[in-house]
């Protein structure tokens, strides 16, 4: 076998690859990037990206995969800073970042809902998609952390469904967050209504619902 197909250097390739995809995924959307576009800025040939690559579909997910791994890091580094806090103030500050991301990165937010949709269009079986789900909950695994933390300390109520809570929330933060992006001022009403304040306060109902 050639050693440009050894598992090691395979593996290293697509890791190489995959930011490439995904900066072009979320600067041009899903649907527009070709596979002739990522390789080309990859500066290889598409037939080469292929054998890393075999689908669209592949890189798509992976380019998935490693947006979330982004977020995962940025909520670890939050939770190493609040490890003296109390759990309710952690929790305050963990949900703010779904707004500095919103603030910042609005392109993870449209990325998120193309990609559902790419799934939907692609007909993408579930157990396809494990490794993107496993990463997704690397996230709520520091929540589950941080809530457990604030009922111990008494900061945070004890709660009969965290998970369905969590999921309730994170679901809607994120289709706020994309239906904000994506709208125009249709009516006069909406250009009075600020997104940012609207966001801010859906994540001050969910934390009056935490607070002890």
């Amino acid at each position: 076998m050639k050693r440009s197909f050894t598992p090691e250097i395979r593996n290293r390739k697509k890791e190489e690859l995959t930011p490439i995809a995904l900066s072009l995924f979320l600067e041009r959307g899903v649907d527009d990037v070709k596979m002739t576009d990522i390789a080309n800025s990859a500066s290889i040939g598409v037939a080469t990206l292929y054998r890393y690559f075999s689908v669209k579909k592949s890189i798509v997910i992976a380019s998935g995969i490693l947006l979330w791994k982004k977020l995962y890091q940025d909520f670890l580094s939050l939770e190493k800073e609040c490890e003296n806090k109390d759990g309710y103030t952690s929790l305050k500050i963990m949900m703010n970042q779904f707004l500095l991301t919103y603030e910042k990165k609005p392109s993870f937010f449209i990325f998120l809902r193309q990609f559902d949709s790419f799934c939907i269009q692609e007909k993408i079986l579930p157990e396809e998609l494990n490794e993107y789900d496993d990463c997704v909950l690397l996230v709520k695994n520091i929540y589950d952390r941080t809530i457990q933390k604030g009922i111990e300390d008494h900061s945070i109520q004890p709660l009969r469904d965290k998970d369905t809570l969590y999921f309730t929330m994170t679901k809607a933060f994120i289709g706020l967050a994309q239906k904000l992006i994506s709208e125009e001022n249709q009516f006069e009403s909406d250009s009075k209504r600020d997104k940012k304040t609207q966001l801010k306060l859906l994540l001050e109902i969910f934390l009056t619902y935490y607070r002890k």
